[in-house]
């Protein structure tokens, strides 16, 4: 986890497109469990 810290300070790019990878992942799975409520709700 620290050396992904020291890696994101050293490259600015790298981490801009790890904080997008990141905000992508949060919405599909905010998607995904909206969708697993209201499967089970069923």
């Amino acid at each position: 986890m620290q050396d992904k810290k020291d890696e994101q300070q050293k490259n600015p790019a790298f981490s801009s497109r790890e904080s997008a990878s990141s905000g992508e992942k949060s919405r599909f799975f905010s998607l995904h469990r909206n969708f697993f409520v209201l499967y089970t709700a069923n």
